[in-house]
């Protein structure tokens, strides 16, 4: 591990430094069974430093670095690094005991040694804080919390001492605090030293600390908080910062909305106005909304975006608007408002079939024609789900269909009315008087009873025709071919006959007279 990454390592992850670490367990590696030592932290050696422990990795591929951090704030100096164990034993086929010598004569600070060993594609390391030359050795206290702590009644965090010598009971915290919004302190700082209880978990020291926002008279907001550990010969270990958000104050909720609104149309709640005080309004909402019927929904959101609320009411009537705000320490404001929805009334495009009027108020069809009628109801919010339709012809009821056909209604002059009436009794009509007209019969009776003469006349034309056809080629059959008179003579005697007749007929008339 190169020295600046060793730095940024021990500094983030044991100490001195409030970031989240342990120094204790983790770095003691008590509870590991891959490296570890029985050696314990805060260890005090003048000449030469011999550690021991066990393995379960090839301890053939090893390195240790030892380094100065009497500084810890500082580059860390390298004192001594190696790439192998003094010595090894191998105990079973997967187990060795090792043991490391360093010499440090000369050599005067407190130390971190720092043993690793390659595992697969990561690595397994163990530290220890060692005391090295005559000193004087500044106490060592390591954070077992995180960098930040978020408060909003009294809370503890621990810390591990460690001392080069005297007991570590008759050693004291010793801690000071501001206002710090923008890390830099604000006013005056306070101090104290902190009343602390220690306890000794495998192994290590770890001190007990109460912040009590109250009892330090911490108002909401950010704060640096810093503390060391101050050891019986009054040498004090290098300062643990830590960031404390106070945070005593319960949310405000404010809710922006319209007192009334029209069903079917969108409804902006805003909710954005709702404050943590000095956290401004990066809060946690859940929305609750309850319709008219009793049903209750719920939505939910972070930040500012979620404190706006977008809905489309489906029914008229009351609606009941809660937010509950809940902010990083888990406190909880609500508010509730009303909006009144009114209904809005149904309407109605009635349009005829094969036609673009629409709503018209009278219509005219022939005897025998189906009249087809379709009308487009606009409905807001639930109320298409339980509309009633009412078609009545001359006052009479028809159907509730919403399209609906008539045929053979009679002629005359007849009254179609619609009704559509939604659940809050609103409604809307339209009328249409339909006139039916007759067959345009007599027309048609003409034009047959001429085509009827006209066909009696051609008949008439035809056979007469025919006729006379038939008798022409009589007379001339009734000349016999072998008569060898001429027509002169025939005349003739045609004539003799005429005069003959008439002489009779005068004689006959004076006869009688």
């Amino acid at each position: 591990m190169a020295p600046a990454q060793k730095t940024i390592f021990v500094i983030a992850s044991l100490l001195l430094l409030s970031v989240p670490n342990t120094v204790g367990y983790e770095t003691s590696n008590y509870n590991s069974n891959i490296l570890t030592s029985q050696m314990e932290n805060g260890l005090w050696i003048n000449d030469t430093i011999n550690i021991n422990g066990s393995t379960t990795l090839d301890p053939t591929s090893v390195d240790w670095v030892l380094y100065d951090v009497t500084d810890p704030y500082s580059e860390w100096e390298i004192l001594r690094e190696g790439h192998f164990f003094t010595s090894v034993t191998p105990v079973s086929d997967d187990l060795w005991t090792w043991e490391l010598e360093i010499g440090v004569d000369q050599v005067n600070c407190t130390c971190w040694l720092e043993i690793g060993q390659p595992n697969g594609l990561s690595k397994e390391f163990m530290h220890r804080i060692i005391f090295i030359g005559v000193g004087p050795h500044n106490p060592v206290l390591s954070p077992l919390h995180e960098a930040s702590v978020i408060v909003d009644q009294p809370i503890d965090i621990s810390a591990v001492g460690i001392l080069s010598s005297g007991d570590i009971i008759d050693s004291q915290i010793l801690a000071t605090w501001c206002y710090a919004p923008q890390n830099a302190c604000i006013g005056n700082s306070s101090s104290a030293e902190l009343e602390i209880s220690w306890d000794n978990q495998t192994g290590e020291n770890v001190a007990n600390i109460e912040i009590d926002p109250e009892l330090f008279s911490m108002t909401d907001g950010a704060w640096k908080f810093t503390y060391t550990l101050q050891g019986p010969s009054l040498l004090q270990s290098p300062p643990i910062h830590l960031r404390v958000y106070v945070d005593n104050t319960d949310p405000v909720v404010s809710l922006i909305c319209p007192e009334e609104a029209m069903e079917g149309e969108q409804v902006l709640v805003d909710g954005s106005g709702s404050s943590d005080g000095v956290w401004g309004n990066n809060l946690q909402s859940i929305w609750y909304v309850t319709d008219p019927s009793g049903y209750t929904w719920v939505e939910s959101g972070d930040g500012s975006s979620g404190l706006l609320l977008d809905f489309e009411p489906d029914l008229s009537g009351y609606y009941t608007v809660k937010l509950d705000v809940i902010d990083t320490v888990g406190r909880m404001a609500s508010n509730s408002v009303n909006i009144s929805v009114s209904n809005i009334a149904p309407q109605i495009q009635l349009s005829m079939e094969n036609s673009l009027i629409i709503n018209p108020d009278s219509w005219q069809f022939t005897e025998g024609e189906e009249i087809n009628l379709h009308p487009n109801i606009i409905e807001t919010g639930r109320d298409g789900e339980v509309i009633n339709i009412e078609w009545t012809v001359n006052d009479e009821f028809f159907s509730s269909d919403t399209n609906i056909s008539i045929s053979d209604i009679g002629i005359g002059i007849h009254t179609v009315k619609l009704v559509v009436t939604d659940d809050d009794g609103d409604f809307a009509e339209h009328e249409i008087v339909l006139t039916v007209n007759a067959k345009a019969e007599s027309n048609a009776q003409d034009i047959n009873y001429a085509a009827i003469l006209i066909l009696i006349l051609v008949l008439v034309i035809t056979l007469f025709s025919v006729r006379n056809k038939t008798a022409s080629k009589g007379e001339i059959n009734q000349v016999p071919k072998w008569s060898s008179k001429t027509r002169a003579e025939e005349k003739d005697k045609s004539e003799t006959e005429k005069e003959s007749l008439l002489w009779d007929e005068e004689e006959f008339s004076e006869r009688n007279e």
